[in-house]
């Protein structure tokens, strides 16, 4: 009977991990929402504008590598926006990838440390996780995984139809984040070293397909910038961000100075700063490898501890990635005997960490360096069983020894900023109500509270969840209490303005949507807001100047409109009246309010036949609307007498 190879075993195993957590991931509320403060947005508005025919695929930033645009784009293509598909995709790819590290691992060692390199990185909880959101990481892990494999095949096969395959894979590994070129720089000089003609001639021309297949998205991406930019117009700000010697050395902090610079000034400034403080730039690079190699998660986008709460999987063990850093390092020590044979496996190692070290850094970034850890990991375990196997205790227990204090001095007491997790409890609410689970939002805003009662984001957002369920006076409470916090944030007087205006206290709701307005002038929803009190307190002309600014801001706003109409019917103009009903509906064919309104105007102006068809195509809309049902009624027995 012949054997079946083990690649199958390793493919079902990845396979049914993801399909376990795709079933798990039903039940967090981010499986099919992408809330507003995530790169996420970007991707999704410029792949559905790419499924809609725009072949540049822009969207409100396009400083992004615009290669994950196209990913996305070609899948709303192919079957419209449906986010579990994206996400059973790049599960997808994220099982091929964990075959790919088996593959890698057993032509480079054996299968002892193929099976423990991809099941360090199969478990690994934070990249099974971004496999199921919407951001690079995914991908970018299963292309460097697979430019890497056939790299190491090179040797055995140098034909065209391989070599453009291998140069079309580092391509797109380096178009999907540019800052990974630093592999190929930290693989020359090794690559470089004794090396046979025909090798050099080889890479030239692999180097050369890797930059004609570059050219399309080149070419897109100063379109897009309107300037020269490698892919990647965001790399400036983050490396200008990263490498500010006063950086904590992991997460968002805002220091003086950082934006708006050119390649040419962020060059500089590094300069300037490794020459006049030389000592604080060494330690800024000690903290930030410190935060690479250890465990703590800091979270950006999404948080990694949030998503936990809905996965066994995620809890596993391995989800620690000081297990894989710290026997990753061991691993590259062992391997230095036969670094000649491994010095790609190296580069992509030292190159990836590098690529994320001289950059802003969060733990996500790492992500696409697992896999190179992984595969040295799984040479420590491999080691440490052969060693013991030969009754090498000394090497197995030195080996293990070291992990273990890495292991111990890697897994990090730090702790995630109050106020960075108290807004993803915020997201994760708003993800519920987005739902219309209100309990689950209220319970998660709450959270959010307890750990930062000062978190005005955390109190607006509480006081929408009272709003909804009708709590008009615990909204308030809240509301005002965002006020209190921060006087000058807009949104705070906006939502105690619309709050007090439910609550009928119009003459109060004035002043605080006054004051949105002067922190956020020419805001179209405060601006529409207004007029609507101003109508209330019988101010009809303020009214119409508040919804008209409005509307320049906001042309397609089906609701301005209407109240716009209702405005005009208040000072008997008729025609203006019957001409912003029209357009309501123009812009919203599926309005009842606006046909119904459209028709009591058309009554009073003793157009009879004209409100009947308006009141009979609101009741199309709604067969439930009373009021339509009784204005017809009415004017159908006007008719008849």
């Amino acid at each position: 009977m012949k054997k079946i190879d083990a690649i199958w075993a390793v493919l079902f195993l990845a396979l049914a991990t993801r399909a376990a957590y795709f079933w798990e991931y039903r039940g967090n509320p981010f499986f099919d929402f992408i809330h507003d403060a995530a790169d996420a947005v970007n991707f999704d508005i410029a792949a559905r504008n790419f499924a809609s025919g725009d072949w540049l695929a822009l969207s409100p930033n396009n400083s992004f590598s615009p290669l994950y645009k196209y990913f996305l784009g070609l899948i709303y293509w192919v079957a419209g926006r449906n986010l579990p598909l994206v996400w059973a995709v790049q599960f997808a790819l994220g099982a091929v990838t964990v075959v790919l590290i088996f593959l890698i691992a057993r032509k480079l060692f054996n299968p002892l440390s193929a099976w423990s390199s991809a099941i360090l990185y199969n478990f690994y909880g934070p990249a099974l996780m971004k496999e199921g959101v919407m951001l690079r990481e995914s991908l970018g892990c299963f292309l460097g995984v697979w430019s890497l494999y056939l790299l190491l095949g090179v040797k055995e096969r140098r034909d065209w139809p391989y070599l453009t395959g291998t140069g079309l894979a580092v391509s797109l590994f380096i178009q999907c984040r540019p800052n990974v070129i630093l592999v190929f720089i930290a693989a020359l000089p090794f690559l470089l070293y004794k090396a046979k003609r025909e090798d050099i001639l080889t890479g030239f021309r692999l180097a050369l397909l890797a930059v004609l297949f570059s050219i399309p998205l080149l070419i897109q991406s100063c379109l897009a910038n309107k300037k020269f930019v490698f892919f990647d117009a965001s790399g400036t700000l983050t490396f200008v961000f990263g490498n500010q010697p006063d950086y904590l050395g992991a997460g968002f902090q805002n220091l003086p100075g950082i934006f708006g610079k050119s390649y040419t000034e962020a060059f500089r400034l590094f300069l300037s700063d490794f020459f006049n403080r030389p000592l604080d730039m060494a330690l800024l690079y000690v903290r930030k490898a410190y935060f690479f190699l250890n465990a703590f998660e800091y979270p950006s986008n999404y948080y990694f501890d949030i998503f936990r709460e809905f996965s066994v999987l995620l809890r596993n063990p391995l989800s620690n990635f000081s297990i894989i850093s710290s026997l990753g390092l061991v691993g590259m020590v062992v391997g230095l005997k036969e670094f000649r044979r491994l010095r790609l496996l190296y580069a992509y190692a030292i190159g990836m960490s590098l690529s994320v070290i001289a950059f802003y850094y969060v733990s996500r970034l790492r992500i696409p360096a697992v896999p190179y850890f992984a595969l040295f990991a799984g040479l420590t375990l491999d080691r440490i069983w052969l060693w013991t196997r030969a009754r090498d205790y000394r090497e197995a227990g030195i080996a293990l020894g070291v992990a273990l204090l890495l292991k111990f001095l890697l897994n990090s007491p730090a702790e995630v900023a109050p106020g960075e997790k108290s807004n993803h409890y915020g997201n994760l609410g708003l993800a519920y109500l987005r739902l219309g689970e209100t309990d689950k939002a209220k319970t998660s805003f709450e959270k959010g509270l307890a750990i930062q009662p000062g978190n005005v984001y955390g109190r607006i957002n509480l006081g929408m969840v009272f709003a909804r369920t009708g709590d008009l006076n615990e909204a308030y409470r809240e509301f005002s209490t965002a006020v209190r916090l921060d006087p000058g944030f807009w949104e705070a007087h906006f939502n105690l303005g619309i709050i007090l205006a439910q609550a009928g206290q119009f003459q109060k709701a004035e002043p605080a949507l006054q004051n949105a307005l002067a922190l956020k002038p020419g805001d179209p929803g405060i601006l529409f807001h207004l007029g609507k009190v101003c109508g209330e307190l019988g101010r009809h002309e303020q009214a119409e100047v508040f919804l008209l600014e409005s509307l320049k801001a906001n042309p397609g706003s089906a609701q301005t409109y209407f109240v716009l109409g209702m405005e005009y019917a208040a000072m008997q103009r008729h025609d203006a009246s019957i001409a912003a009903f029209k357009q309501s509906v123009v812009l919203d064919p599926e309005f009842p309010k606006a046909y119904n309104n459209l028709g009591v105007v058309y009554e009073r102006m003793g157009l009879h036949g004209e409100a009947a068809r308006a009141f009979r195509e609101a009741l199309r809309i709604d067969p439930g609307f009373a009021e339509a049902r009784n204005n017809l009624s009415a004017v159908e027995k006007t008719i008849a007498e």
